[in-house]
């Protein structure tokens, strides 16, 4: 009988010692600390008396008010729940969205902490069950079960949280998701489908996903006065090589203003002379230059008079011109070929039914070069209609 009453005496100490020691574990408010308005917030280490005001724990205000107060600065305003744990919730964190998943998390890591001292009640419970039992075997049974049944849900609880810290801290820190805003321009080509700067720059000249040619607008590029030189009179008014004056000349003044002497293009080949054009596509139109090199031909396209050149881009032009012939088709096979397969601009469009690849708008991939060049040279050759004279 002793032995069994120094047992449950030992139990009640174990018990009293722990549940005093959690007691004093609980953190003492002092002043800054989150509270409920109206609520008290007890004394602070120096005996003052504390209040909750704005949701902080201050010293309270014995002295008299005065008759006149200055107003009050604004300040951040924290978001502080009724039952206030954990990390602190800015208003930073509420702006940036983060402010609901870091209330979640501190409720998770609070669940944790609960979970740990029900376990050690229980475990304490089942402890007081087993020295009480007086040697009977199914209570005895029984306090085992609570004990177990405490350290099962521990164990799990405890190293599943470290299983998953360990595989992926993301996992156990809780994070609002964050959606990226939609640009205009990004909502522009989702609702259309169109990419690049021309389609965006001629949407009034669209025809549903198609640039109309014919109705672009805006500056056009300058253009040198030797442009107006008789030498593309001459090849235009020939018989062989007859064509549309301002249409050789928008070209020339888009590919060199005009002049024999500029720059070869940086392309390989590159493109030489007064139409820029390529030492093959020179020699596909007058056989006789295939003997030469291309560098040769290049050379010749740079020195010989300004009509040579002149004469070649006209023929060249007039593989794809006439009749049912599109204007911007004329000048965007000069820039990107006269092939109509392939990725050709004159290729037939995937996205716009009936159309040309240079025509669309819907993912133009690299024809978006061809797109600019052709509005350039029909603005061009429009101001030629205009000024069919040297200003």
């Amino acid at each position: 009988m002793i032995k069994k009453s120094y047992k449950i005496i030992l139990t009640l100490l174990i018990f009293f010692s722990i549940f005093f020691s959690f007691s004093n574990t609980s953190k003492a408010l002092s002043v800054g600390d989150s509270c409920v308005d109206g609520a008290l917030c007890g004394t602070d280490a120096s005996g003052h008396k504390l209040t909750c005001k704005l949701e902080k724990c201050a010293i309270e205000d014995t002295a008299a008010p005065t008759a006149k107060t200055e107003p009050k600065k604004t300040t951040e305003i924290n978001f502080t729940p009724q039952v206030p744990f954990g990390d602190t919730i800015t208003s930073a964190d509420i702006k940036g969205g983060a402010g609901l998943a870091k209330y979640i998390n501190n409720v998770y890591k609070y669940a944790i902490g609960v979970v740990g001292i029900l376990a050690t009640i229980i475990m304490m419970w089942g402890g007081v069950r087993w020295i009480t039992a007086g040697g009977d075997s199914s209570a005895v049974g029984d306090a085992k079960k609570w004990i177990e049944g405490a350290l099962m849900g521990l164990t799990l609880t405890m190293t599943s949280y470290m299983i998953l810290n360990f595989v992926n801290p993301d996992l156990v820190n809780f994070k609002l998701i964050t959606i990226t805003p939609v640009t205009s321009e990004e909502v522009a080509t989702a609702r259309t489908g169109f990419k690049g700067d021309t389609c965006d720059r001629y949407r009034s000249a669209l025809s549903g996903s198609v640039i109309d040619f014919n109705q672009i607008t805006g500056p056009t590029p300058a253009v040198s006065n030797r442009c107006y030189n008789a030498a593309f009179d001459t090849v235009a008014n020939a018989t062989d090589t007859k064509i549309n004056v301002n249409l050789l000349r928008a070209i020339s003044a888009r590919e060199s203003q005009c002049d024999k002497n500029v720059a070869r293009s940086k392309s390989i080949p590159p493109a030489c002379g007064i139409m820029q054009m390529k030492a093959g596509t020179a020699k596909s139109i007058d056989t006789k230059l295939s003997a030469y090199s291309d560098e040769a031909v290049c050379q010749m396209l740079e020195a010989n008079t300004d009509s040579v050149a002149i004469k070649l881009a006209a023929k060249y032009l007039n593989t794809h011109n006439g009749p049912g012939i599109k204007l911007s088709e004329t000048i965007a096979g000069y820039h990107g070929g006269y092939g109509t397969s392939g990725s050709g601009p004159l290729a037939p469009s995937v996205n716009c039914d009936g159309f040309k690849k240079y025509e669309c708008c819907i993912d133009p991939q690299d024809l978006e070069p061809t797109q600019v060049y052709t509005t350039d040279v029909e603005k061009i050759y429009k101001n030629f209609v205009i000024n069919p004279t040297a200003p």
